[in-house]
């Protein structure tokens, strides 16, 4: 499972910086290792093993707009894995809710006073916040090797750089990596009738810029509706809802900002999202719930999030 699970962190960490071709052949290759897995008496009973499965075949059943029997394919395969890890997770553990992807895991948030310094991933994965004045100017992101030993390692895998007008309003987000002469680009220009439109180019040092995609970004109340996205090969329209409690990052300053790139709940928190993929040949639907409980302050304590109707995480939030 080491080598299904490294498939999907290099996704993780690359999915932005490569082909749609490169990414499905890396995702490809970590379904194939989840194969040997559920084969194996080791391996086969564990509920990280079907989680990851249904992890990677949902992924490629969501990005590969090239082959629609594909994608049916792995999105049953994805179904299954789900239902599947599950039923053991619950034979493991009746009284505790974990995450069924990966077991118990932690995320830690770092503050200071109202602004976001840190976020802190299980450990193995580290989001440093650089704020210019109250807004938030550099994202950089890293892995971490040998945590909690004498010889921890950290390395940089992406940095996001914000740009605003006057008004404060998100107008670039670009993304760099160290290794690569490769830059992404996202420009955002706002209208009247509370629609964000916006344009995604890529380019190497030297070369063209490559424009990427279009979309149409729809606010209501100041919260993300939909997002509709056209890209070369395929288009796809996002729609999504909110309550009326509070976000778990409703305070933090700037982040309300980041909504574009972060498709979070600025005031209220996300409770549903829908995703239709339209290619040239076929449709393909994706939906997303989120069930929340709340402290007397109407902030988030726990979350159940919902993938093809069943429960796929499920968080506790600590304040």
């Amino acid at each position: 499972m080491a080598d299904a699970k490294k498939s999907w962190d290099l996704f993780q960490a690359m999915n932005q910086g490569q082909s749609l071709a490169k990414n499905l052949e890396n995702l490809n290759k970590g379904l194939a290792h989840t194969d040997l897995a559920i084969a194996h008496e080791k391996t086969k009973e564990l509920p990280t093993t079907w989680a990851i499965r249904a992890l990677i075949a949902s992924r490629i059943a969501l990005i590969d707009t090239a082959d629609i029997q594909n994608s049916v394919a792995k999105q049953q395969i994805a179904t299954e894995a789900i239902t599947k890890a599950e039923a053991l997770n619950v034979k493991k553990d009746k009284t505790v809710e974990n995450d069924v992807m990966f077991g118990d895991n932690t995320t830690n948030y770092t503050y200071d006073g109202n602004k976001l310094m840190e976020i802190n991933r299980y450990e193995k994965e580290s989001d440093i916040y650089t704020y210019t004045g109250n807004l938030i100017t550099k994202i950089e992101k890293f892995k971490i090797h040998y945590s909690g030993t004498p010889d921890v390692e950290t390395e940089l895998l992406t940095t996001d750089h914000f740009k605003y007008n006057s008004s404060n309003q998100l107008i670039e987000f670009k993304t760099t990596y160290p290794d690569s002469e490769m830059e992404r680009t996202t420009t955002y220009a706002y209208n009247a009738n509370n629609t964000v439109t916006f344009e995604q180019h890529e380019q190497y040092i030297g070369s063209e810029q490559e424009l990427l995609k279009t979309g149409t970004i729809t606010l209501e109340n100041g919260e993300i509706s939909k997002l509709q996205v056209v890209k070369t090969f395929d288009s796809f329209t996002a729609n999504y809802n909110y309550d009326t409690k509070n976000s778990l990052f409703k305070n933090v300053l700037g982040y309300d900002k980041l909504i574009f790139t972060h498709i979070i709940g600025k005031q209220g928190s996300m409770t549903s999202g829908e995703t239709v993929l339209a290619g040239i040949s076929h449709n393909f639907v994706n939906n997303g719930e989120l069930e929340y409980t709340y402290n007397s302050d109407n902030y988030p304590l726990t979350a159940k999030q919902r993938f093809f109707g069943s429960v796929l995480h499920s968080y506790e939030f600590f304040y």
